[in-house]
Formats: structure tokens, C-alpha cells, sequence
């Protein structure tokens, strides 16, 4: 009875190890399992505040109001800021991860420290270490919300960047549309001076004329009809003397052209005759 006693407080001490060793392992696994559900809680919170973000500022604020688009340049740079932002986060993160990595290489260090110069560990010094491992979690921890705040902070303040930045780049796409407006009108009201003038300049010219048209008309004394009948006649003459004076000079160039050409040929045959000889 008393060995069956033994045995039995044996494998119920063994029972408790296996339990509080199941304890840990459920104790470690719930923590990482909490952990997970935090970085898909941030997750889900970041892709929700990205889309939010994005919706507003491209979907929304990005349409073209001329073709009605959005341009790509607009996407990208969404984006692209958005990669800058989370690559800032990224580092700081890792600076972090680091600066606790080297703490953990610091107490492992003491440890083999500890076992080369042969001194004992104790429950205390475990505990202490329990102790300053629950003070490490609990910082990172507060890390980890001191960086989740920032990251909001300036997913805010990128946000307000972004809309003032868009903003401007309105306003000086509509400053641009206005400076080409007022070329264009200034051209325009160069073409109406110039036209201005040739108008003025025309009205002038016209005005002059109608100015002697009205003089004449004023001034004009219509001739007597026996003298408009005498001046047809020697209109008609002249006429007449002009017709026979033409064709009296259309016959002398026909002489003219016959006798130079009978003079060309008595060059050539005297030319002829003197070779001959």
C-alpha cells in the first residue's frame, strides 16, 4: 500500500508537471495566437483606412473634369506616398526589433557568463528574469501602441498633406488654364486692333471717296446733246483713223520682214562668191 502511495504521488507530481508544462505551452500559444489576431486587427484597420484614403482622394477627388478620368499619374503617386509612409513605420520597427534583439544576446550573454564562472542559479534569479521578460513584453507592447498611434497620426496628417497637395495642384492646373485664357484673349484683342485700324483706315479711304462722289454729283452739269452726238462722230473717226493707221502698219512690217530677209540672203550668196574666188 504505502509503494502503491509512492507511486501514485509520484505520477501525480508527474501529472502536475505535465499540466503546468501544458499550462506554459497553452499560456505561450494563446499569446502568440493573440498577437496574430492583433496584426490581423491592424490589418484589416490599415486596408480599411488605405481604402478610405484612396476612395477619397483618387476615386473621388482624382477625376479629370475635363476628360472624366482618372489619370494614372494620380494613382501612382498615391501609392508611392503611401509605400514612402509605410516604409518610415517598417524602420522604426525594425529598430525596435532590434534594439530588443540585443537585449535578449545582453541577458543570454550573462547567462553564459553566469555558467563559466560556475555560480548557481536560484528560483529568484528565474524569477527576476520572469519578472524583467513581463517588463520587456509590457514595453513592447506599449511600443507597439506608441508606433500604432503614430502610424495613425501620420496616416492623418499624409492624409491632410495629400489633400492639400492635390489642392494645389488644382489650383495651379487652374491658374495654367487662365494664363493660356488671357494669351489667348490678348492675342484675340491684338487681331481686333489690327483689324481695327484696316477698318479705320477703310472708312476713311470710303468716306473720302463719298465726300467726292457728293462733290460730283453736286458739281456735275450733264452735256448738251448736240455736242454728246459730235463727240460720237469723231469718236468714230478716230476710231476709223486708228483701224487704217494698224493695218498701214501691219503691211510696212510685212515689207520690212521681206526685204530683211532678201538682204540676209544676198549676205549668204556674197559670202558664197567670195569663198569661190
Amino acid at each position: 500500500m504505502a509503494h502503491r502511495i509512492a507511486m501514485s504521488k509520484k505520477e501525480l507530481e508527474e501529472l502536475k508537471k505535465k499540466l503546468e508544462q501544458f499550462r506554459q505551452y497553452a499560456r505561450k500559444k494563446q499569446e502568440i495566437l493573440r498577437a496574430e489576431i492583433e496584426e490581423i486587427e491592424i490589418r484589416i484597420n490599415e486596408a480599411q483606412e488605405t481604402k478610405e484614403e484612396f476612395e477619397e482622394d483618387v476615386v473621388v477627388k482624382g477625376v479629370d473634369n475635363i476628360t472624366g478620368k482618372i489619370p494614372a499619374e494620380r494613382v501612382t503617386r498615391f501609392f508611392e506616398e503611401w509605400l514612402r509612409s509605410a516604409n518610415t513605420i517598417i524602420e522604426r520597427l525594425r529598430l525596435k526589433t532590434a534594439t530588443t534583439r540585443m537585449q535578449i544576446r545582453k541577458a543570454r550573454r550573462q547567462l553564459a557568463q553566469r555558467e563559466e564562472l560556475g555560480e548557481s542559479l536560484h528560483a529568484v534569479d528565474f524569477e527576476k528574469l520572469n519578472i524583467e521578460n513581463q517588463d520587456y513584453v509590457k514595453m513592447l507592447e506599449e511600443k507597439s501602441v506608441y508606433v500604432i498611434d503614430m502610424k495613425r497620426i501620420a496616416g492623418h496628417y499624409h492624409l491632410k498633406l495629400t489633400q492639400h497637395k492635390q489642392k494645389l495642384n488644382d489650383l495651379l492646373f487652374a491658374l495654367n488654364d487662365v494664363k493660356k485664357e488671357i494669351l489667348l484673349k490678348q492675342k484675340q484683342i491684338e487681331e481686333l486692333e489690327g483689324e481695327t485700324e484696316v477698318v479705320n483706315v477703310n472708312i476713311k479711304r470710303m468716306s473720302k471717296d463719298l465726300d467726292n462722289l457728293l462733290s460730283f454729283m453736286e458739281n456735275y452739269m450733264a452735256p448738251d446733246i448736240q455736242d454728246f452726238v459730235e463727240l460720237q462722230q469723231e469718236y468714230a473717226e478716230l476710231k476709223r483713223a486708228y483701224k487704217l493707221l494698224q493695218r498701214r502698219r501691219n503691211i510696212e512690217k510685212i515689207i520690212y520682214e521681206a526685204y530683211k530677209k532678201q538682204i540676209q540672203i544676198r549676205k549668204k550668196s556674197s559670202a558664197v562668191n567670195n569663198q569661190n574666188k
